[in-house]
């Protein structure tokens, strides 16, 4: 039997946290300030009167923002008062609070839950042009624009009135991007973007949808977009740092893609990058673990050991999916010997997670400690019996053993062991690999694949248990049976919601 080789591995690194956006407030008829002194005064002045078409959309709108006022209503008088404002649209003698006011009456329209965007004119009210069709928050945002340019001092109140359909449309961008649903928070996103550009959080989910499909450079452009939007805002600082720490990943997968000239110049930018994030950041490990990739990938292997070492000698001060990602980075970067020390200082925190304990069993193997190897190969198949590479792993350990076997009996004994324990990995049956182990807040999401070695068809259910950092049973979910063909092969995914999850295990498939 060939000496076994542990299979290198690679972290993913990219965040991508679930924010949620304030919600709007009640119509005032002018937004309000205080001065020094704390009196009030007015800071947004639209004249609303001169016209009849105007007195007449003040009622309406007043029904519609009366809390009192049900959806129905509510939808009834918002058509009421653009109706009022659109027999003569554009042409009346106050024509920037027509503006005002119409603008106001369409954003209102716009944030009600269900309410559509698009569509022929009569939809919304409109007495003008019945019949062509009209994009309502494009519409809306010429007019804020017009009486911005008129009245730059009600910028602040409009911006309001603006984020009032841009919120529940950039809370759904959110949402369907947690989902996995691209397309739909890509559409959802840029519709925000139409009628409110001051926020970072559509850029946020642009981003995201831009790393799913492997769009660095798109990626990258949202990013820095969401940086210049949060610069000063204290209560987005959480956003920021994300984005930031994002920013640099990205930045390093261009590199990383990239040829000649554009290769260099990437690479630059990520160290740039790396190195003032882990600086803004000095007890953040996952920015530690990318200066050292970067260092690495820039030929710095130095500096690069030298940045995870203490995470290697004082693992406790770290997570332990923190002191993992560290490892499995190290990895990739052929530093081995990294690594290993990596992987063995994380399981002091998590000794029941499946991928250091391959890395530190494949490891023991190649270098032949049959008496460190047996222990993990031992916990790696609790948690991974249908994993015929296990199998071969305690093969080798007997195999090791046994050619340092001198009493007859105890060489017999562990010949047999090794016969039994290769049998079982040459004629596995099946093969389940796990690929997805990935944490959103209390949220664990597992995901792999069951693979079909047989020449028949096979159904298995796959019964998984989720384990602290114990070891101890915390949670359970079952992947419904799998039919899978000859030689053939399926995904699954299973989630589950449950604080402490820090490892997971499986009975083995029949």
């Amino acid at each position: 039997m060939s000496r076994y080789r542990p299979a290198a591995s690679r972290a993913a690194w990219m965040a991508f946290a679930t924010l949620v956006v304030a919600g709007g407030s009640a119509r005032p008829a002018h937004a309000q300030g205080k001065n020094k002194k704390g009196e009030d005064q007015t800071t947004c002045q639209v004249d609303d009167r001169g016209a009849v078409e105007l007195t007449s959309a003040q009622l309406f709108l007043q029904k519609a923002t009366d809390p009192k006022t049900d959806t129905t209503d509510r939808t009834k008088a918002l058509k009421q008062a653009i109706g009022a404002l659109t027999p003569n649209e554009g042409r009346i003698k106050n024509e920037v609070g027509q503006a005002y006011m119409l603008g106001e009456a369409l954003a209102l329209w716009a944030a009600q839950p269900g309410a559509p965007l698009s569509g022929p004119r009569r939809t919304f009210g409109f007495r003008e042009k019945p019949d062509e069709p009209i994009d309502v928050l494009a519409f809306t945002d010429s007019l804020f624009t017009r009486v911005q340019k008129d009245k730059p001092d009600c910028a602040t109140y409009l911006g309001q009135l603006r984020q009032q359909p841009y919120v529940p449309l950039v809370n759904a961008a959110i949402q369907a991007l947690n989902a996995g649903k691209i397309d739909s928070a890509e559409a959802l996103a840029k519709q925000s973007l139409e009628i409110y550009r001051k926020s970072p959080y559509a850029y946020n989910v642009l981003a995201g949808v831009a790393v799913r499909r492997n769009d660095y450079t798109a990626a990258a452009k949202n990013y820095q977009t969401v940086l210049d939007l949060s610069a000063t805002d204290t209560s987005l600082a959480r956003l920021k740092s994300a984005a930031f720490y994002n920013l640099a990943v990205v930045t390093q997968s261009e590199a990383e893609a990239a040829k000649g000239s554009d290769k260099k110049a990437l690479q630059d930018s990520s160290l740039v990058l790396w190195r003032a994030y882990a600086a803004a950041n000095p007890a953040d490990a996952n920015g530690k673990a990318g200066l050292a990739h970067a260092l690495q990938v820039g030929g710095d292997t130095l500096s690069a050991a030298a940045l995870t070492s203490d995470m290697a000698a004082n693992p406790t001060k770290y997570t332990d999916v923190q002191v993992f990602q560290a490892a499995i980075s190290a990895a990739h970067d052929n530093r081995q010997a990294e690594a290993l020390r990596l992987f063995k200082a994380g399981l002091t925190i998590n000794p029941y997670f499946r991928d250091a304990l391959a890395y530190v069993g494949g490891a023991y193997g190649t270098a032949g400690q049959a008496d460190s190897l047996f222990p993990v190969a031992r916990r790696l198949l609790e948690v991974d019996p249908s994993n015929p590479d296990t199998y071969q792993l305690i093969a080798y350990a007997f195999q090791m053993r046994l050619h340092a076997d001198k009493d007859p009996t105890a060489k017999k004994a562990d010949q047999d062991t090794l016969l039994y324990y290769f049998t079982k990995f040459k004629n596995a049956p099946v093969k389940v690999t796990v690929t997805k182990f990935s944490h959103d807040g209390d949220k664990l999401t597992l995901g792999g694949t069951v693979q079909n070695l047989t020449d028949t068809p096979k159904t298995w259910p796959i019964k998984f248990e989720f384990l602290d950092k114990t070891g101890k049973v915390i949670a359970t979910q079952d992947v419904p049976p799998l039919t899978v063909d000859p030689k053939g092969s399926k995904d699954f995914t299973v989630t589950v919601q449950q604080a402490g999850i820090a490892a997971f295990k499986y009975e083995p498939l029949q």
